[in-house]
């Protein structure tokens, strides 16, 4: 058979879109609730291991936080997700 071509994920790097200080205080902010977590010893994917996971609610984050967070998001995902 013929081999189907895979598209190859297109990559942006876009510098500067957190400050020192944003990611100081984010990783500050999620330091805090992964602390007590263990880690994991592997993804269902076998992608990555040894990890630790979060996930919050954007309420449940700082108003600091959840500025910087939805503007990554804004940055990162496509419209409508």
């Amino acid at each position: 058979g013929s081999a189907v071509p895979r598209e190859r994920p297109q990559v942006f790097v876009q510098p500067d879109v957190i400050s020192e200080s944003e990611e100081e205080a984010l990783a500050a902010e999620a330091d805090r609730y992964l602390r007590p977590r263990r880690y994991e010893p592997g993804h269902f994917d076998g992608v990555i291991a040894h990890y630790r996971e979060l996930q919050r609610p954007m309420r449940q984050w700082s108003a600091s936080s959840r500025a910087v967070l939805s503007r990554l998001a804004a940055l990162a995902l496509p419209s409508g997700v």
